[in-house]
């Protein structure tokens, strides 16, 4: 399949995951070839987090939402060379998972002008609806007109 990416199509994004009351880390495991995924984040129940998505060059987000909910997102700070967005996401009433079993949260982005894109399973999976898995490090194409 020929590729559709230009040099002004493509971009670079950052995702960063704190906790919202105390800025603290969330923490990253590698497993090994044990699970689908090799390597996972160790998210709480009951706590809210702070989720930021920076942009390189700048995009204009739409639209964004975690585990299927709707969330307001705020533009923090933006130029042509870069735009940064924060938003909370609360794991409230959400259940843990079992010991030696994973459960995978989908992060979707709205992008102004492109198409909506998935992130889904641990932080190593990105998926564009209906198209083949990339992964962390690989570019995101905009769609042929």
């Amino acid at each position: 399949m020929a590729s559709t990416r230009t040099e002004e199509s493509a971009f670079k994004l950052d995702v960063n995951i704190t906790k919202l009351e105390d800025s603290s880390p969330v923490f990253f495991k590698v497993d090994g070839e044990r699970f689908k995924e090799i390597q996972t984040l160790k998210l709480q129940v009951d706590t809210t987090y702070r989720v930021s998505f920076e942009f390189r060059p700048s995009k204009e987000v739409s639209e964004i939402s975690i585990a299927g909910g709707g969330l307001q997102h705020e533009l923090k700070r933006g130029d042509e060379r870069s735009s940064h967005y924060e938003c909370s996401w609360s794991t409230h009433g959400m259940s843990g998972s079992k010991k030696k079993d994973r459960l995978y949260t989908v992060i979707c982005v709205q992008v102004s002008r492109w198409q909506r894109t998935k992130c889904q399973g641990t932080v190593q999976d990105v998926f564009l609806e209906g198209q083949e898995p990339c992964y962390v490090g690989d570019v995101l194409e905009e769609p042929a007109d």
